[in-house]
């Protein structure tokens, strides 16, 4: 089991952030400012910054580096659509803790490459019964709630976003983790808790794109968390 699945099954509410760039710095500020765990990119066009981040061979000098600087748990988001089995089969073998991939790109041979966990993330399209779907495979051990479609991006959290949080949680069945797809603040971490998700995972649209604002967000939202 995974450092960070062990972290979302304790019962404690995580926090994991999601690099705006695969940046050594970024990694440092976002550990020293209290995060559970952090995720970085490949081959992928990030959807709220459009920054470009590469393949494998461009990106390991970095992703290397960041896995020798930080202590905490380290995903991976591998691809976005056509993931390459090879590479994919490479990065395996280099000490991530989890890959987290959505669910209508995820290859199903994922499933069987490595011996991280693997987080499948469910987008505006998927039903209960989709996730309901997703929750009974062997194979997925946690859920990323991207339930949010790309034009509410950046807008306040809602009391219907936290209804379909919920829902959604329920019909999983497993740890879920919700993605700071509207512009989430610490204030609203108690009610993001009481939806049931297992952790908050907060990026550009939270933290920002600086290492002292990753530092000074994640430290905000740290602070909220242990406060129960």
């Amino acid at each position: 089991m995974s450092r960070f699945l062990e972290t979302l099954q304790s019962g404690r509410f995580g926090l994991i952030v999601a690099l705006p760039a695969n940046s050594v710095a970024m990694a440092r500020a976002a550990e020293e400012g209290g995060a559970d765990a952090i995720k970085v990119h490949l081959n992928i066009t990030h959807r709220a910054t459009r920054r470009k981040f590469g393949s494998l061979e461009v990106e390991r000098p970095v992703l290397e580096e960041i896995l020798g600087a930080v202590r905490i748990p380290v995903g991976l988001v591998p691809a976005a659509e056509g993931a390459d089995r090879a590479e994919i089969t490479a990065a395996a073998s280099m000490p991530f803790d989890f890959v987290d991939m959505f669910a209508h790109f995820m290859p199903g041979w994922l499933l069987q490459v490595g011996t991280w966990d693997r987080m499948v993330a469910a987008d505006a399209s998927f039903d209960l019964d989709l996730l309901r779907g997703l929750g009974s495979m062997t194979g997925l051990h946690m859920a990323e709630l991207a339930l949010v479609p790309q034009e509410g991006y950046g807008e306040p959290l809602s009391v219907r976003d936290l209804a379909r949080y919920a829902a959604a949680v329920e019909a999983f069945g497993k740890p879920a983790v919700i993605p700071s797809q509207r512009r989430l603040e610490p204030h609203d971490v108690p009610a993001l808790r009481a939806t049931g998700a297992a952790a908050v995972m907060i990026g550009v649209l939270s933290v920002g794109e600086e290492p002292a604002e990753i530092y000074e967000m994640t430290r905000a939202f740290r602070q909220v968390i242990d406060k129960g």
